[in-house]
């Protein structure tokens, strides 16, 4: 796993073996950053963020800070590992937290929230909730959520654009009082 453009463009990412989580291909990561185009200054969340594949690429093409939930933390420690070598330290907050738990940072919102529950456990529409529920999008802001083509998901955030990726789909939504394209 490779961060694919911007200041860390070909860097490694560090992983762990035999850790069961779904990264994002490199395909999935060019097409959905050629969608998103600018993140200059953008300030990110990234919900199940498993080894953080989405915000590195993000932090390399320029975005402000990102603060990355996973709730195991033998991948928290890899996350950490990957801040230092990259000299990001100050760019990220790593939460080792099951966001259904509660995060616990104080009322804050995003310009842009990526978030890639596990398939199979129906968590996309509880995910969704929680970001609404705690107000986590600004209001110009964009959610971005991965999850499995059979899974069913409402939001009352304005519908972008959705692709499919095998047997994956990624949502774009806008906050509703949004009238910025992507």
């Amino acid at each position: 796993m490779r961060v694919i453009s911007g200041v860390l463009k070909g860097r490694k990412i560090f992983s762990i073996d035999n850790v069961n989580t779904r990264p994002l291909t490199n395909q999935i990561q060019e097409a959905l950053f050629n969608i998103i185009r600018d993140v200059e200054d953008v300030e990110i969340l990234e919900l199940f963020a498993g080894f953080g594949m989405f915000s590195w690429e993000a932090l390399s093409r320029g975005a402000k800070h990102s603060t990355m939930v996973e709730k195991n933390s033998k991948i928290t420690i890899k996350l950490r590992e990957t801040a230092k070598a990259f000299q990001m330290e100050k760019k990220v907050s790593i939460l080792t937290k099951d966001i259904f738990k509660g995060l616990g940072f104080p009322k804050h919102s995003f310009d842009l929230i990526f978030a890639d529950p596990p398939f199979g456990l129906n968590l996309c529409q509880q995910t969704i909730n929680l970001v609404i529920k705690n107000h986590w999008l600004k209001e110009k802001g964009i959610f971005i959520i991965r999850h499995h083509y059979k899974e069913e998901i409402n939001t009352p955030f304005e519908p972008v654009l959705e692709k499919k990726y095998g047997d994956s789909i990624v949502k774009f939504f806008k906050s509703a009082t949004s009238s910025e394209d992507i």
